[in-house]
């Protein structure tokens, strides 16, 4: 498990350096560094995220073309999720936020998250990329046929 991570890690970096200029690509593995000293998560970027999209859709046989608009909606939602995690992190993970008014309110980074989380997973059933979804589409069961088409088909042969 542990193994799989650094792996997907170490490609996810790779590809974040892909056509940078090599001054761009030093600056991005310092920071990545600097993010694994602090003990801080890293953030995969926008085209990481569509690149590995595509990449477990083609895997799944389930890629077409006409995904592009909302493979990029997608990787636009795990970005902003994958960010505000980071930042839930670094407040501490605190739920309730102080208020002027009131003794306190749900923290808008949780709000956020939350929606985040179930709009993510409607976008995913949609790009068929959990199990539960590519299993709904590929295994369709298949329909009864009725006693009338069942005759005419008799009759065909």
């Amino acid at each position: 498990m542990v193994e799989r991570k650094r792996k997907d890690k170490a490609e996810e970096i790779e590809g974040m350096l892909v056509g940078l200029p090599a001054e761009e690509q030093v600056k991005l593995l310092l920071a990545v560094i600097d993010e694994i000293k602090n003990g801080e998560r890293h953030i995969a970027q926008r085209q990481t995220i569509i690149d590995r999209t595509v990449k477990y859709m083609k895997d799944l046989g389930t890629y077409k073309v006409q995904y592009k608009q909302a493979i990029e909606i997608y990787a636009d939602m795990m970005y902003q999720y994958n960010y505000l995690s980071r930042e839930f992190e670094r407040s501490g993970f605190k739920v309730i936020v102080d208020t002027e008014r009131s003794g306190g309110k749900k923290s808008p980074i949780l709000v956020s998250l939350e929606n985040l989380r179930k709009d993510i997973g409607t976008y995913s059933d949609k790009l068929m990329l959990n199990a539960k979804s590519y299993n709904a589409e590929i295994e369709k069961p298949q329909e009864e046929k009725s006693a009338f088409t069942a005759l005419l088909e008799r009759q065909k042969k």
